[in-house]
Order: C-alpha cells, then structure tokens, then sequence
C-alpha cells in the first residue's frame, strides 16, 4: 500500500512540474498585460527542440538553449500576430497551441522512424556541486 502511495505521489509530481512552470509563465504574462494562453504550445515545442539538439549533439547545454530557442520561435510568432497584425491574443495563443503540439508530433515522427516520442538522449548531465 505505501509503495502505491508513493508511487501515486512521484508521478504527480512528475507530471506536475510542467504544468507549475506554465502557470508561473502565465502569471507573469498577465501581469505585463498579455493574454498568453499559448503557452502549453510554446512549452511542448521548445522541449521537441531540446531532445532533438540534445540527441544530435550529445550536449545537455546545447540542448538546453535549443529549448529556449524552439519556444521562443513560436512566442516571437505570438507577438507578430497580436502586436504587428493586431490580432487577437486569445485566437493566436489557441492557435498556437495547435501548432506547437502538432508540429512536435509531426517533425518526431518524421525524423525517428514513426515513433511519437524522441528516443533517448544519450546525455551524462554535468555535476554542478561535489
């Protein structure tokens, strides 16, 4: 019973690290003013671009920044359509829910043979402290 327990527990809070992240991220989104609901787009995009980067380059850093990178690419797609185009900021952040999600499903399958998760990034994660 104590193991089902825990293990209960490591996967929620597995799971929900994410979605903390994301709401912190919105948060601090709403408080300058913008209505961000893209977010869980921009999140799954930049993580396809850090296993992607991390795979091909067996460097956690690299891949740590191509993560920023990808997701950055889709809120910069945000900010042209809601502050360029004056488009709406709730469309274009659904809209880009859609796309961060299906174009990390599409470009995954795409480049590991069909399979819907990236393989696993051979990475040895450097020690920070002794």
């Amino acid at each position: 019973m104590m193991i089902t327990i825990a293990l209960a527990i490591s996967i929620t809070l597995m799971y929900s690290a994410p979605l903390v992240f994301s709401a912190l991220g919105g948060v601090i989104t709403q408080r300058s003013g913008v209505d961000n609901i893209g977010i869980e787009g921009m999140m799954t995009f930049g993580a396809f671009g850090a296993a992607l980067v991390g795979f091909y380059s067996n460097s956690a850093w690299l891949g740590f920044l191509a993560g920023g990178l990808f997701g950055m690419l889709l809120a910069l797609a945000h900010a042209y359509v809601s502050i360029t185009l004056k488009g709406s900021q709730t469309i274009s952040g659904i809209a880009l829910n859609i796309i961060g999600l299906g174009m990390s499903i599409f470009f995954t399958r795409r480049i590991f043979d069909g399979a819907s998760q990236t393989n696993v990034v051979p990475v040895k994660i450097p020690k920070l402290f002794d």
